[in-house]
């Protein structure tokens, strides 16, 4: 059966997304292991399916990124009911410190947030392409055929 393309149709995931994102991570355990599976199935659609929406209304599609997009879902090896969410590239593993060698503490961010917190990166290149293609099809309209 195929995967359903009406957002409201993964409540359940943006609820077991959410947890994730508000706890760090999470553990979610299904009946079996096929569920297990098609869970995560409709997990990596339901932000596919986020993904297509935000594109569809941002006027430079690229940069769309949704708000689960470092979560990393996996299958438990030893217990295949269980799927682990785990947020990737939040946990620093090492140790940071200053040029002193005093321990630091890293900022909380975002890579996109660089982007997202200056718009006139975002407008000026579709901007320009948008003349662009004004003037190709104004050309192309005065070519004589």
């Amino acid at each position: 059966m195929p995967l359903s393309k009406s957002l409201s149709m993964y409540t359940d995931v943006h609820r077991v997304y959410e947890a994730a994102l508000a706890n760090g991570g999470a553990l979610y355990r299904l009946e079996t292991k096929s569920a297990a599976h098609y869970f995560r199935t409709r997990a990596h659609y339901y932000r596919k399916l986020l993904r297509s929406e935000i594109e569809r209304r941002q006027k430079s599609p690229a940069t769309a990124e949704t708000k689960y997009d470092s979560i990393k879902i996996s299958i438990d090896k030893e217990d295949p009911c269980l799927l682990r969410f785990t947020i990737q590239g939040s946990i620093l593993e090492g140790a940071l410190t200053g040029a002193d060698g005093k321990p630091i503490e890293a900022p909380e961010s975002s890579p996109m947030s660089e982007i997202s917190e200056s718009p006139d990166l975002l407008q000026e290149v579709p901007d320009e392409l948008e003349e662009f293609a004004k003037g190709l099809l104004l050309n192309a309209k005065q070519e004589p055929k």
